[in-house]
């Protein structure tokens, strides 16, 4: 490697090589698929907590060292998770390393969205919903939108299940 640290190339360049030759138009097409199959996880494990987390009456998060976790993103916002049933945060800390060790703890469902859901609005943090898999990934979303997936429509009864 040069001095400066740089690639210097030989002295005749190769051809590029299209991607049926290098086989790239293929590896694409496995991202691509990879790509698909974690939104449509994503998608799954948010409409699971959309009609999950209301009916269980709580969600649950993780502590570490008696504090919310809310890690950062790659773009700098953060996301603080949430589950939607005690045993998909338990897969998390059970098979994901940075959580192994954390405390699961039940938030009531309407103390959440009256007090904790607010709080991270005024905080500029996201919501991770579900998050799953060998990373803890998933969808995150602002606390304006958890508010209106469970705003009761006009007229009708909340969705509470606090005191029932």
């Amino acid at each position: 490697m040069p001095a400066g640290g740089g690639h210097q190339a030989g002295p005749a360049a190769r051809p590029a090589l299209s991607p049926e030759e290098t086989g790239q138009r293929q590896r694409v097409g496995k991202c691509q698929d990879r790509r698909e199959a974690d939104v449509s996880v994503s998608a799954a494990q948010s409409a699971a907590f959309r009609k999950e987390a209301p009916a269980a009456g709580h969600v649950w998060t993780v502590l570490e060292d008696d504090s919310y976790v809310a890690p950062h993103k790659a773009d700098g916002s953060r996301a603080m998770p949430f589950w939607s049933r005690q045993s998909r945060a338990q897969r998390v800390v059970d098979q994901v390393p940075a959580y192994s060790g954390l405390e699961i703890v039940a938030i009531p469902f309407d103390a959440w969205l009256r007090d904790l859901v607010p709080w991270l609005a005024e905080q500029g943090v996201l919501i991770g919903v579900n998050w799953s898999g060998e990373r803890a990934t998933g969808y995150d979303v602002s606390p304006q939108d958890i508010l209106g997936w469970f705003a009761a429509p006009a007229g009708t009864p909340s969705q509470s299940t606090e005191g029932s």
